[in-house]
């Protein structure tokens, strides 16, 4: 029986183990997935500001180029 115990508290050490380190894992993963959802956000807002300033000269060659 004793033989028996400890094996189960093997196992549970074991499975606390595997637990902590998905936890860990986790949390590195949900800081990434944090990281690359503000570096999208900063590259949508530098796209639009380029998107802006092709705009103004798409606007503003035409009439450049006239003069």
């Amino acid at each position: 029986m004793d033989s028996l115990v400890e094996q189960a508290k093997i196992k549970l050490q074991e499975l606390h183990e595997e637990w902590d380190a998905g936890q860990k894992m986790l949390a590195q993963i949900e800081t990434k997935q944090r990281d690359l959802e503000q570096k999208r956000k900063e590259l949508e807002q530098t796209m639009l500001r380029i998107s802006g300033a092709i705009q103004v000269l798409e606007e503003i060659l035409p009439d450049a180029e006239e003069q």
